[in-house]
């Protein structure tokens, strides 16, 4: 399943992006998330029950009882 945080908006990588800067930030938002969601003991997922443009279910990430969009 493919998710997108309803509340964070990030960088685009690849071709949605603008330029290399916006690629490089792009790159470090899902190095940070990762290395955040790696560390969690817990997550949870709660969706939105609505999908986005590409078929993606929007939702939250709780990892350890914080929002991932919010760190």
């Amino acid at each position: 399943e493919r998710l997108r945080l309803a509340n964070i908006d990030t960088p685009e990588i690849g071709d949605g992006a603008r330029c290399t800067a916006e690629r490089r930030a792009a790159a470090e938002a899902t190095r940070a998330a990762r290395q955040l969601i790696s560390q969690a003991e817990r997550l949870e997922i709660r969706r939105t029950g609505r999908q986005d443009q590409y078929g993606r279910t929007i939702g939250f990430v709780i990892l350890d009882g914080r929002d991932l969009g919010q760190q």
